[in-house]
């Protein structure tokens, strides 16, 4: 196992070996991936409990809403979740937009009705990406782990 001498900056040497260093490397990846896990958390929970418990219902598009240029599109939609109560609700377009007065597809909570969230949205890959970055954080441990074994 060879070493590398790094110069900090009070002007000690430290000796790092090589695996040490892509130990810290890993530790690096680590901690952003962490964050970016922890943020899609609550949009995991409510993404599944719609999947889950959600109903599906025809909404008719009211208002397109862009915002932050084009990159985040929603729409103002209308759907009735009981023949009672129209609801009147903001939620991300569908890739396709629909044109003013177009329906829809969205799925509703039954407990909640007022919040809902676009069916295309809820069936994509879009909603599951937080899954992919917790797996990818999850592989990154397992090798920060391997190494800090090896090393150790």
């Amino acid at each position: 196992m060879s070493c590398r001498y790094l110069r900090n900056p009070g002007g000690v040497y430290l000796a790092v070996s090589d695996f040490s260093a892509l130990l810290v490397s890993v530790w690096i990846l680590y901690v952003p991936l962490g964050i970016a896990t922890l943020l899609f958390v609550s949009n995991q929970i409510r993404d599944r409990r719609f999947r889950s418990r959600g109903t599906e219902t025809g909404a008719v598009r009211k208002k397109r809403i862009r915002r932050g240029g084009n990159a985040v599109e929603n729409v103002n939609c209308t759907y009735r979740p009981n023949p009672r109560l129209e609801v009147y609700r903001m939620v991300s377009s569908p890739k396709r937009a629909p044109r003013l007065g177009e329906r829809f597809k969205v799925v509703f909570a039954p407990e909640k009705p007022t919040s809902a969230v676009s069916a295309q949205y809820l069936y994509s890959f879009e909603s599951r990406i937080g899954s992919v970055v917790q797996g990818a954080f999850v592989l990154v441990a397992a090798v920060a782990v391997l190494l800090h074994t090896v090393v150790s």
